[in-house]
């Protein structure tokens, strides 16, 4: 695999781009189209329309070039990992990308920024000012509105995790489920802000009652003649 600086590759490929620019106009950059991606350089090989191989014609491929990040740190930041897959025949089943040209007067290059294009449309067509959207292709999306709502839409599931604490603060909390909420911990306390928290009343607490006596004079007493019933219990939150 390829280290970070020019490899034997660009070495190759800059040559050959580079006696076919000697006759044209140099630009600061260059539109291509990305052929493959290595995750573990976050590097990327892109087919560059405006070259050809003097010999067969075909688009001229880079070599790996550095795809840029707008956030990076050591083992952090910023990572999109592109599809890439464009080839001669089809240049447009790769990501379009702008190479930027480090040096007018030799082939080097940085893959600068990924553009959409009528092939690759944006995830929002219809986002409003000031707005921001991150949106991956299997649909999971966090979208920031200008009214102040954030969205996150999981395509499958959503999941938060902490070492230690999660703590939701709002004014109002609403909880909308299909089908259940699951709720499992040792402890669970459930109450109102200033009030004292209540046990729940089940049906073992229900069994117990119905059937308690007391120490009488002459032996114990009987059952209580006023039975607790379902009514009794708690039934919008229950435990088990």
């Amino acid at each position: 695999m390829a280290g970070y600086l020019v490899d034997e590759d660009n070495i190759v490929q800059g040559i050959m781009m580079a006696a076919d620019r000697q006759s044209s106009h140099t630009l600061p950059w260059i539109p291509a189209h990305i052929s493959s991606y290595d995750p573990a350089t976050h590097m990327v090989r892109c087919l560059v329309p405006q070259h050809r191989d003097p010999f067969t014609g075909e688009f001229q491929e880079t070599g790996w070039l550095q795809l840029l990040t707008p956030m990076m740190g050591n083992g952090f930041g910023m990572q999109y990992a592109p599809f890439g897959g464009a080839t001669q025949d089809n240049l447009q089943a790769g990501e379009q990308v702008h190479l930027l040209v480090s040096r007018r007067t030799q082939t080097n290059y940085l893959a600068a920024a990924l553009t959409w294009n009528a092939t690759m449309p944006p995830p929002m067509p219809k986002i409003n000012a000031g707005e921001l959207v991150v949106k991956d292709a299997f649909g999971n999306m966090v979208y920031f509105q200008n009214d102040g709502t954030i969205l996150v839409s999981g395509a499958t599931n959503v999941v938060v995790e902490a070492a230690q604490n999660v703590t939701v603060n709002a004014t109002t909390v609403n909880i909308n489920a299909s089908q259940s909420v699951q709720v499992n911990a040792p402890a669970i306390d459930l109450g109102a802000s200033q009030e004292t928290l209540l046990p729940l009343v089940t049906q073992a607490f229900q069994g117990l009652f119905n059937g308690h006596t007391h120490p009488a004079p002459n032996g114990t007493t009987g059952v209580p003649n006023q039975q607790m019933t379902d009514a009794e219990l708690t039934s919008v939150v229950q435990g088990g």
